[in-house]
This record gives structure tokens, C-alpha cells and sequence, in this order.
């Protein structure tokens, strides 16, 4: 398990990854934990951990592969953001924040990639049951995540 929040962590999965499969040709980045309620109401804390797991988890995957990427023939990352990355809705703006954040640094790392051999591209996402968000204040969060850390997953090819 790899805390994505944490660059040390990430940093050191790239390379054991690098190092048991000798090769890396892509990297998904995929996080999104939520924090709902009011903005001006929501503590420093929650928006830091929503942060720290939606945004930085995505930089650090980034920076933590591009060295293994630029060795491949060619390469991919695909960053995972969301609808919420387009739209604005009131008691998700730290989420609407975070996936706001992965785009814009999707859309300028395609640009300073775009004469390389690795494609950047971000995918929006959408919940399958837009009317349930999340929170992880609600009982149902608390109830199916107790003792579960948030994850940022990668598949490596």
C-alpha cells in the first residue's frame, strides 16, 4: 500500500516498480476522497487531507514516473479529475478545488510534454450515482471506510 500523500512513498514505489518490471510505459493517476459542507464552515484540516490525496498524490505520481517514462519508446499518463474538475456545486468546493487543480496541471504538463514521446491526458469522471456524494463525516463514509487509507491507484504497463 502506498499513501499518495506522502512523496517519499510514491517516490519509492516508482522506482521498485521501474525495478521489477524494467520498463514503465504508462501511469493512470486516480485518486478522489471528498469532503462535503460549506466552505467557509469546512476545517484547514479536511481540506489539506482532500488536498493532499486529490492533487499532490497526482503531482507526486507525475514527477515520481516522468524520469521512468522519458526511458520508454512511448509513453502515457492519464490523470484522473472530474466533472466537478468543470463545474462548481455549492458544499464540494474543496473537491471542485482539487479536481479543478489535477486539469490545469494536466493541460500545462501536455504542454510542456507535447514534443516528447508521452501523452498527457486528463479524464473526467462521474459518479454513477451522482445524488449519493460521499463525505467522509457521513455515517455511510464512516461505516464502508473505517480504518481503510485512502489510495491512489497506478496501473503500470
Amino acid at each position: 500500500v502506498v499513501d499518495v500523500a506522502k512523496r517519499e512513498q510514491v517516490e519509492a514505489f516508482a522506482a521498485s516498480a521501474n525495478a521489477e518490471h524494467g520498463k514503465i510505459n504508462m501511469i493512470f493517476n486516480n485518486a478522489g476522497v471528498s469532503v462535503t459542507g460549506l466552505a467557509e464552515k469546512m476545517p484547514y484540516e479536511d481540506i489539506e487531507w482532500l488536498m493532499n490525496i486529490n492533487f499532490w498524490g497526482v503531482v507526486y505520481g507525475c514527477k515520481s514516473f516522468l524520469p521512468y517514462l522519458r526511458e520508454a519508446d512511448e509513453a502515457a499518463i492519464i490523470n484522473t479529475s472530474s466533472i466537478f474538475g468543470t463545474i462548481a456545486v455549492p458544499s464540494q468546493s474543496a473537491y471542485n478545488a482539487s479536481k479543478f487543480a489535477v486539469k490545469g496541471y494536466t493541460y500545462a504538463l501536455r504542454q510542456e510534454l507535447i514534443d516528447s514521446h508521452i501523452g498527457v491526458n486528463c479524464v473526467l469522471t462521474m459518479s454513477q450515482r451522482p445524488n449519493k456524494i460521499w463525505s467522509r463525516h457521513s455515517a455511510d463514509w464512516q461505516e464502508n471506510h473505517r480504518n481503510r487509507p485512502p489510495r491512489l491507484f497506478w496501473l503500470v504497463f
